[in-house]
Parts: C-alpha cells; sequence; structure tokens
C-alpha cells in the first residue's frame, strides 16, 4: 500500500497545482488565492482546513456563473476527491497496525 501512496498522492496533487496556476491569469473575484490557499493546506495535511476552503470555492463558483474562470470548479473537485483518497488510505493503514 506504501507504494501505491508514494506513487498516487504526487500526481494527484500535481495535477491540482497545475490547473490552478494555469487559471491564475484571470482572477478578479480572487477564485485562484481560494484554490491556492485550500492546495497549501492540503499539502500540509490540514484536511478539514482544505476541504473547507475547496467548498468555500465551489460554492463561489456556482454564485459567479458563467463569470468564473474555467476549470477552477474541476480543480476544486479534484481537490475533495484527494482527501477522500487519503481519508481512505490512512484508514486501511490504521486498520492493518490494530
Amino acid at each position: 500500500m506504501g507504494v501505491l501512496r508514494a506513487r498516487v498522492v504526487p500526481l494527484l496533487l500535481g495535477g491540482l497545482l497545475v490547473g490552478g496556476l494555469a487559471a491564475a491569469q484571470e482572477d478578479p473575484e480572487g477564485f485562484v488565492a481560494l484554490l491556492q490557499t485550500a492546495q497549501k493546506q492540503l499539502q500540509r495535511g490540514q484536511w478539514s482546513s482544505a476541504e473547507s476552503g475547496f467548498d468555500e470555492l465551489l460554492e463561489a463558483l456556482l454564485e459567479a456563473g458563467d463569470q468564473a474562470p474555467p476549470g477552477l470548479a474541476a480543480d476544486a473537485q479534484h481537490g475533495l476527491w484527494t482527501i477522500a483518497f487519503r481519508r481512505v488510505l490512512e484508514g486501511r493503514t490504521e486498520a492493518s497496525s490494530r
């Protein structure tokens, strides 16, 4: 399981960072700043804070409608899936160590 985690998690995070940086050029509402903050929290292992940040971003994007930069909703959803994936891995690790 450790090999899987060592290979998959960096790939997931890499996808998050690339998408966020590409959208940074057009960010009048501060959406990219919300995304980058949540991504940093995720990298630091602050899962609850990151999850709240991704949720906040998704809500803001919903309110903005067509004016929101493209791709940010997918990046936020990707972050939420990464958190869920890590929680599953963490649960398996805890269960196997008992």
